[in-house]
């Protein structure tokens, strides 16, 4: 990145952190606060504004934070707490099945990858932590995403779509809903080769001190170690794994 660009960036996180020290305030004063031209701070807002980090008052002409920012706070917050509570879990799970152990948390409609464990005696699943995919499709997306509202559900298919991974994926809206309901019942997901080709999980939910379902963890491997006896074998060990983190997490004692 330029010098230039540096300075820029540095500007945009200036505004920023005004904004959450000051409250609302209007393109004169920011522009006067940091010595910027008018059309410098309004270019940086309206970016800002369009990613949702910032949002305008109509009736005021002031531009304020948005809970966006908040709901990414919450995420850093509970990615943090979540990862050092659970990880011992994974190790554990990891040790009684020799299968790689993913944690996940949703954000904007998909689940990002915030932890992994693996075995060392086999070959492993390369890392996916960082990454991103969409919920439909993958057993620790489909955990969270079956416990959640009705129109989260909807928004969240209107917005990310079904797309096809394999021949196994569900892309019928209906469909999902009728699994999804099955995986309530259940209490855990399965991923049979729907997402990566040659790959199974089983996937199950992790609530925060709400009793809301945010996150989930899941044991993945190749498919033919997954028979349907491990799977039932494999459902129950990370079930207890999952609700033994929820607890600790808070759910449960408010």
């Amino acid at each position: 990145m330029s010098g230039r660009n540096l300075k820029s960036l540095q500007k945009a996180i200036n505004i920023i952190n005004y904004l959450a020290k000051e409250g609302d305030k209007g393109i004169t004063e920011i522009s006067k606060e940091f010595d910027m031209s008018k059309s410098s701070v309004y270019n940086i807002l309206n970016t800002f504004a369009d990613n949702g980090w910032v949002k305008k008052n109509e009736s005021t002409e002031k531009y304020q934070l948005s809970l966006r920012l908040f709901e990414l706070g919450n995420i850093v917050r509970s990615g943090f707490k979540l990862r050092e509570i659970a990880l011992p879990y994974m190790n554990e799970l990891v040790e009684k099945t020799d299968e790689t152990v993913h944690l996940t948390i949703m954000d904007e409609g998909e689940i990002v990858y915030v932890e992994s464990a693996q075995p060392d005696d086999k070959l492993a699943m390369s890392s996916v932590i960082g990454r991103r995919a969409h919920m439909h499709c993958t057993g620790v997306g489909k955990a969270i995403l079956a416990f959640q509202p009705e129109e989260v559900i909807d928004k969240i298919i209107a917005e990310k779509g079904l797309p096809q991974f394999t021949p196994n994926t569900i892309t019928e809206k209906e469909k999902l809903k009728k699994h999804l309901n099955k995986i309530r019942k259940l209490g855990y997901s399965i991923d049979n080769i729907e997402h990566e080709y040659g790959v199974k999980c089983v996937g199950a939910p992790i609530r925060n001190e709400n009793g809301v379902v945010f996150s989930s963890m899941s044991i993945t491997g190749p498919s033919p170690r997954f028979p349907e006896e491990k799977i039932e074998e494999y459902s129950a060990e990370l079930l207890k794994a999952t609700n033994e983190i929820s607890k600790k997490l808070g759910w449960g004692l408010i």
